[in-house]
């Protein structure tokens, strides 16, 4: 028992210091004058650090660091998988390259769960915190930030010396994000274009997270250009607000 209570003590600190902002933010969002427009923009920006910590607890096996991740996406709402075909390009000569099983971002608190339980081993504390924790996340998701028009998340993959092209429309006069977080493997670059060929927006980070922030004129459908400009493939996690 006194085991049990050391580790949730040394979780609970941890998380509080992760989820602090969180709180602050959430708060304030929560009000009546906030849109439905704002919340969801604010759900994006947890389920980005969220996918973030998830890559950070896989590469150093941070039950800790698994746990803040559920906590984050146990407060926001978020629909999945709904931005349609893509279409993807070669760009490269090189020789593809497997991605050597390295899994990509994902928001399934149950699957992160079970890989952090794989991580604790028979630590019959750690465990159970697990367990209580990914248990308080799903009881809190329904009333989560975002509400109906919350963010959407989509899982994929681009192959080594390729890009993935998205078509994806968004309202005129309103703050568009997109972001993309890969898994580590390869260099992420990430481009905007309208409907006439004119880049609006790009973005591009040597860690494979990037994001890119507009506001459209009018109701339009962008392309959305996922560079991978390595030769292994990448999977990547892509949130729109």
């Amino acid at each position: 028992m006194a085991r049990l209570v050391l580790a949730q003590r040394f979780a609970s600190f941890t998380l509080i210091g992760v989820l602090l902002g969180i709180v602050g933010l959430f708060a304030e969002l929560r009000g009546d004058s906030c849109g439905d427009g704002t919340q969801a923009l604010a759900a994006m920006l947890i389920v980005e650090r969220a996918a973030e910590l998830t890559n950070y607890a896989r590469q150093n096996e941070s039950v800790v660091s698994m746990l803040a991740a559920i906590e984050m996406l146990g407060r926001v709402s978020f629909a999945e998988g709904g931005h349609g075909q893509k279409v993807s390009r070669r760009h490269g000569a090189l020789e593809l390259e497997q991605s050597e099983g390295i899994a990509g971002p994902i928001t399934d608190m149950r699957l992160l769960a079970a890989e952090a339980k794989e991580w604790a081993s028979d630590d019959i504390a750690l465990t159970r915190l697990i367990d209580e924790t990914l248990q308080r996340a799903l009881d809190s998701q329904p009333g989560g930030l975002g509400g109906v028009n919350g963010p959407v998340c989509t899982k994929d993959e681009v192959l080594g010396s390729h890009t993935d092209i998205w078509c994806i429309e968004f309202v005129g006069g309103e703050l568009a994000r997109i972001s993309v977080v890969g898994n580590g493997q390869t260099d992420l670059d990430l481009l905007v274009k309208d409907e006439s060929g004119n880049s609006i927006d790009a973005h591009f980070d040597q860690e494979g997270r990037c994001y890119a922030e507009w506001t459209p004129k009018h109701n339009q459908t962008f392309k959305i250009w996922i560079v991978n400009n390595g030769v292994k493939s990448n999977k990547y996690l892509l949130l729109t607000n």
